[in-house]
């Protein structure tokens, strides 16, 4: 059997922002149902503005919720043979499959800031997306894959099993520089 198995976790940085958004939200949305609450006993409202306030308020909790899915992100990098497949771990419990690419495809994997990749780019329109962590000091490459005429430039964190994994299987798109 030739097919290589690579699996890799890494951590995307966590962000001050929407930690403080999703606990603004939780705040704002208790804070609209106990003024509710308590303007219906104070007979300042009207039932009517009772349920509004508790649904409003409902309404910000829940979009505390949708917040608090994107706190803690992990990608998973998953080469299997040819394939090289990218999911998005919220929260280490809700996985999302985000992309899944041939290397047959490989155009060049090198790190994101080295002459092979500008080379390569100069001219070229290429949509980028980034599945790094997001740190300063990581090892971060460029996997440029064409898909359906178009060029896809993939920003991923690799580490020495990975990087040796993809120079088996296209060894001269692969580099290290």
């Amino acid at each position: 059997m030739n097919d290589s198995y690579v699996e890799l976790l890494v951590k995307r940085k966590s962000s001050i922002g929407p930690l403080l958004g999703r606990n603004a939200l939780i705040g704002l949305g208790a804070l609209v149902i106990i003024l509710a609450f308590l303007g219906r006993i104070t007979g300042l409202f009207t039932q009517f503005s009772l349920l509004l306030g508790v649904v409003i308020g409902g309404v910000f909790c829940f979009l505390a919720y949708l917040m608090h899915q994107r706190v803690s992100v992990e990608f998973e990098y998953l080469c299997l043979g040819k394939s090289f497949s990218v999911d998005r771990i919220s929260n280490a419990s809700t996985r999302k499959k985000l992309a899944e690419y041939n290397l047959d495809n490989l155009e060049l994997f090198a790190p994101v800031n080295s002459s092979k990749v500008k080379e390569y780019a100069n001219g070229k329109t290429m949509k980028t997306i980034d599945y790094s962590s997001g740190e300063a000091d990581a090892p971060i490459y460029a996997m440029v894959i064409s898909d359906h005429n178009m060029l896809i430039q993939a920003l991923v964190e690799s580490n020495d099993e990975l990087f040796e994994s993809l120079r088996r299987i296209a060894p001269r798109k692969v580099f290290k520089d």
